[in-house]
Formats: C-alpha cells, structure tokens, sequence
C-alpha cells in the first residue's frame, strides 16, 4: 500500500451496550493509538454507539473517542456502515473495524498494518483460524463458518478461513467501495465476495482471540437461526448484481 507521510487512520469501534467492556478497553485502545504514531500513521478512536441504553457513549466520549450515535438499535451492518461512510466523509486512508467486547486484542493491529504493506493487499483479516491458537469453537457457529468460507472458495477461488472475523483492515480504495455498496444486513461472506469479484486484494493473518469478557452478544438464538438462510440470499444478490454490472460494462 502506497501511505502519505502522515496516514491517517479511522479505527471504528461498533458498540451495543458495551459500557463495562469499553472502559476495560480505552487504555489498550490508546496505546494502540501511540504504537500507530511510530508507524507515521495518525490514529482516530471511532465509537458507533447503536442505540445503546447503558454509558456507551459517556465512556466513549470522556476517553477521547469521536462518538457517532444512532438514536436506535440497527445492528452491527448499520453500526459498520456508518463508520464507513464517516471514514470515506473525514478523509481517512485507511480503516479498522474492532469489537468493543475485548475479543479482538488491538496490539494486533501493528501486524495488520506491516501485511498491508508488505502485501499491497485492500484488506487484511485477522483469522481465529489459520493457526492453532487455543479458541474455543462454538461447534454450531464454526460449521456455519465452514460452511460460507466453502462458498467464498467456490465462487471466488479464494481461501479465507475465517469469514465471519469483525476485526478486519480495509485501504482508502476499498472503503471509497464499501461506502457506496455496503452489505445490507450482515457483513460477511456477502461482502468477502463482493471485494473479490470487483478485483480487490483480501489477505488473512492469524491472530488471537478471546471469549466476550462480559454482557451479552447482538446475535441471539432467533438471529442465529436465520443468519445462514440470509447470507445464502444475500450471497445470490451479490452475484446478479455483479454479473449486470460485468454486462452492462460489455456494452458500453
């Protein structure tokens, strides 16, 4: 990746009621912040506040993070796309996408940044997966994961083993794209195809993760239920609207 000499980077935080994790989080956050700035890269704590009923946003804001609040719950699409639309209005090279629950440890942020550069990828995922690192699989959610990294392989030719990971790097380029064809519901494996078939780069890289340290997850049993039947949809959607795109460029 090509950086200006002072790279200016949007790390978006989506929280839903994480007011006890977030306040665990805001110091590692800011030393993330300072590791960044001896990389030449300027660092920007983002909140999206989705409709939280807890101090969500007081937390955010009393810690130097930009709060961005939505006056109610969208989920964690609406939370992403927000913080994407922001990234591409405030002028931000680059874009990171990190839980508020603690699951996603950002020192490993500075490893997503070296593979950015080193691979002149347009996003970098950090995989539970590609290496054995001690997570504890949800047997259910890991077929699920299985199941769409299949699909990906299939309609892509690209491996990617973990799909469903929210802790993820994007460039300038690919948030100018997402901005404008951001995934409606959820942003998984509908938007891993989406970068591939519109030429861009993705690579992997492992890292650790940890369970939730406290309070409970967007997805419950009823959303859970769903999820595959609406990736599978959304899945189809992305195709059409890739093969009329692919058409239309024929006849121009």
């Amino acid at each position: 990746m090509s950086l200006k000499p002072k790279t200016r980077v949007a790390l978006i935080v989506p929280a839903y009621n994480e007011e006890h994790n977030l306040t665990r989080l805001v110091e590692r956050f800011r030393a993330v912040r300072e590791q960044l700035a001896g990389l030449a890269m300027e660092a920007e704590l983002v909140l999206i506040n989705d409709g939280s009923m807890d101090g969500t946003a007081r937390v955010g804001r009393e810690n130097g993070f930009t709060v961005l609040s939505h006056p109610f719950n969208l989920g964690v699409c609406g939370a992403l796309h927000t913080g994407f639309m922001y990234a591409l209005q405030s002028g931000h090279d680059c874009l990171i996408t990190i839980d508020a629950d603690g699951q996603h440890n950002p020192e490993d942020i500075s490893t997503m940044v070296a593979e950015l550069r080193r691979e002149s990828a347009d996003l970098v995922i950090g995989s539970r997966f590609l290496i054995n690192t001690g997570y504890k699989k949800n047997l259910a959610r890991y077929t699920g994961i299985v199941l769409f990294s299949w699909i990906v392989k299939l309609l892509t030719d690209q491996t990617i083993s973990d799909v469903t990971s929210g802790f993820r790097m994007f460039t300038r380029k690919a948030i100018e794209f997402l901005a404008n064809h951001f995934p409606q519901d959820y942003p998984d494996a509908e938007m891993l195809i989406l970068l591939s078939k519109s030429r861009f780069t993705i690579r992997e890289i492992p890292v650790q993760m940890n369970p939730r340290m406290s309070g409970r997850s967007q997805h419950n049993f009823i959303t859970s239920l769903f999820y595959p039947f609406k990736n599978l949809i959304a899945i189809v959607v992305v195709l059409i609207r890739t093969f009329l795109a692919k058409k239309e460029e024929l006849h121009v």
